[in-house]
């Protein structure tokens, strides 16, 4: 039995933009779009047919421009696929309070949370936080906030 070799074209970022373009091919907005229009041109009025030798396909385009694929699969490897040490293991409920935590604090897409213990999270409630204090103020659980 022979070993296929690996193709030497598939990259990381090759692999999220075929997913990417597999979620947009079937996803329901653009089913949508296709039934809506009853899968006819907009332009010429060709109307998608499998009929053998009349085969006529009908895409769906984004009015608001070409969608750069390669700047969506770059975004995801910088926000989503990131370094382990970016990531920490937690449960769902303090997944969820740290969330809430982290929309309470202004900017809070920029700030790293360490933490010394989740019980922090148990009186964060209607507290306000001072960004640029370091956050740390009387809640006494915060080990560090800092912009990252």
């Amino acid at each position: 039995m022979k070993r296929k070799k690996k193709n030497p074209e598939i990259t990381p970022n090759s692999i999220i933009v075929h997913a990417l373009r597999l979620l947009w091919l079937h996803s329901r907005e653009r089913r949508a779009a296709l039934k809506r229009d009853g899968y006819t041109c907009q332009d010429c009025s060709g109307k998608q047919s499998k009929a053998k030798g009349r085969e006529f396909k009908v895409e769906v385009d984004h009015l608001d421009g070409k969608i750069d694929w390669n700047v969506l699969a770059d975004y995801i490897r910088r926000h989503l696929l990131v370094h382990p040490d970016k990531l920490e293991t937690v449960c769902k409920p303090c997944h969820l309070k740290r969330t809430e935590f982290r929309k309470q604090i202004e900017g809070g897409s920029n700030v790293v949370l360490r933490l010394e213990s989740l019980a922090l999270f148990d009186s964060v409630g209607t507290e306000s936080v001072d960004p640029a204090s370091g956050g740390n103020g009387d809640r006494g659980g915060m080990a560090d906030l800092s912009e990252g």
